[in-house]
């Protein structure tokens, strides 16, 4: 059992490389840990050197919540099935993108289209329930005039 996360259970190396072959893998990559690299390799000092371990944690948010001061990581994987991990550290507040952008000046084009995009599906969405309610009504009408038939 997980005593430090209160939530899950924990695995040694046997069982992981057991489930690795069982289900014809070669490496568990998992997430959502904090490693000081951005990165860990979990199990390498117990198994024989391979190519890749048997499981990775990898964590691409550097500096979580701003007080970690953790890097970041992605995993560059190859046609060879090589997985080599890349770190990066963070960057101040308010997050610079390239050319000095400022991403929250950056996504408000695309949270505008968005947006724009969602209020034009309701109003379509709410245009058609009325033209089937009109038709409706009219049917009605001339149904109760004698009109249709």
């Amino acid at each position: 059992k997980n005593y430090s996360r209160q939530c899950s259970y924990l695995f040694g190396p046997v069982a992981v490389r057991r489930f690795l072959d069982n289900v014809n893998c070669s490496c568990l990559i998992r997430g959502h840990q904090v490693q000081p690299q951005g990165y860990f390799y979990h199990f390498s000092e117990d198994e024989k050197p391979r190519e890749n371990p048997d499981v990775i944690t990898v964590f691409s948010a550097p500096n979580y919540c701003g007080k970690f001061e953790n890097e970041g990581a992605y995993l560059v994987l190859n046609d060879g099935e090589e997985i080599r991990p890349e770190s990066f550290e963070s960057s101040d507040q308010p997050y610079c993108l390239n050319h000095a952008n400022n991403v929250f000046e950056f996504s408000l084009p695309f949270v505008a289209d968005s947006l724009r995009r969602f209020c034009k599906a309701i109003r379509d969405v709410c245009k058609d329930d009325d033209l089937e309610e009109e038709s409706e009504q009219q049917g009605n009408r001339m149904t109760e005039t004698g009109e249709g038939s």
